[in-house]
């Protein structure tokens, strides 16, 4: 889409020329993905994360725990 002489990009400009390119936001965050996926502690990081909501997904007695704790935190939150 955005090649530097057959894509959309430069037949939008040509016909426009103040016409400003830029990515849609999915795709650059397909982009960010991808990149950051490259590194090991954001993996590992994302691993963690799908074993907690595993953890609590599988069990309707933690799903209530977790809930009444975020309830607490808002109710903290609000008297900030």
């Amino acid at each position: 889409m955005t090649g530097k002489t057959k894509g959309v990009v430069p037949r939008i400009q040509a016909q426009y020329p103040r016409a400003l390119p830029f990515r849609c936001t999915a795709h650059q965050l397909n982009r960010c993905v991808v990149h950051a996926s490259d590194s090991t502690l954001v993996r590992n990081m994302i691993g963690t994360v799908d074993r907690i909501a595993v953890f609590f997904n599988y069990s309707p007695k933690r799903q209530t725990c977790l809930e009444e704790c975020r309830s607490a935190l808002e109710d903290t939150e609000d008297k900030r």
